[in-house]
């Protein structure tokens, strides 16, 4: 069955790797679809946070999206709704193939009044293709790595050289690691010296994020808060991260909180 390269821009390929410029192949994928759960549950992050690897903006008003999770196309209205694709929609995709990549940050690939944007600090591949090269994030396999909760493809990732500061959708690869309940990967990254008070989102650090996390369980939490306190920098921090602690019911993290602002 023909695939879909997430490392590039809705280029179709076949089964042997040879790429397809007849778009027509893609009508398999209409109608395919999933729910917002489904994207929540894999991403842990809201619809509009999710990285995509293409995102054709129509009208302002009704966004294409291509998911690498279960190659499926999908159209999303301003209104968060995900639907399939119409025919119309795919008609219009396949009637631009060709263009020409601008260069800078935030590529964006303008086909005629449509544009293919390339969010480079939402896409985490290189894209090498007829000499055009797309640096991203400075990762490859990071991301996707700590996604699968692979350390040892996280480890290799790092020992590569890859970018562990990296960003992807607002995040950082701790606060990914975070999110997918990994205290193992959380205390690799922060041996390998990652930023750890990089304001996610601009709203807040990691350390809230320990608290914040629904699957981060208490004690794993509380390890990797050891760790950010002893590194310093968080008293800020600290009251609100022991509030929402509070809710979550995580007592032994409230406990290393109480224990640090009382030292």
């Amino acid at each position: 069955m023909p695939r879909i390269d997430f490392t590039a821009p809705l280029i179709v390929t076949d089964t042997e790797d040879r790429r397809i410029t007849d778009w027509s192949i893609l009508s398999q994928f209409v109608g395919r679809s999933f729910e917002n759960s489904d994207i929540l549950r894999y991403f842990g992050q809201s619809i509009d946070e999710v990285p995509v690897a293409v995102l054709l903006d129509r009208s302002g008003d009704i966004q294409i999206l291509a998911n690498s999770r279960n190659n499926s196309l999908l159209a999303k209205s301003s209104l968060r709704s995900i639907r399939m694709l119409t025919a119309e929609e795919l008609d219009a995709l396949q009637n631009y193939v060709e263009g020409t990549w601008s260069d800078g940050v935030g590529e964006c690939l303008e086909l005629d009044d449509m544009s293919f944007y390339l969010d480079l600090d939402q896409v985490d591949r290189r894209q090498e293709d007829d000499g055009v090269v797309s640096l991203g994030s400075g990762t490859r396999n990071l991301f996707p790595a700590i996604h699968a909760g692979d350390i040892g493809k996280v480890r290799a990732a790092i020992d590569d050289g890859e970018n562990v500061n990296a960003i992807l959708g607002g995040t950082t690869t701790l606060g990914w690691a975070i999110a997918f309940a990994d205290a193992s990967i959380a205390h690799l990254l922060i041996d390998n010296g990652m930023d750890v008070h990089y304001l996610e989102h601009d709203m807040q650090t990691v350390l809230v994020s320990c608290a914040a996390s629904r699957d981060f369980v208490d004690a794993d939490a509380s390890s990797v808060v050891v760790r950010l306190l002893t590194i310093g920098g968080f008293d800020h921090e600290i009251n609100r991260t022991a509030e929402i602690a509070e809710q979550r019911g995580k007592v032994q993290l409230l406990k290393v909180l109480k224990q640090h602002q009382n030292a």
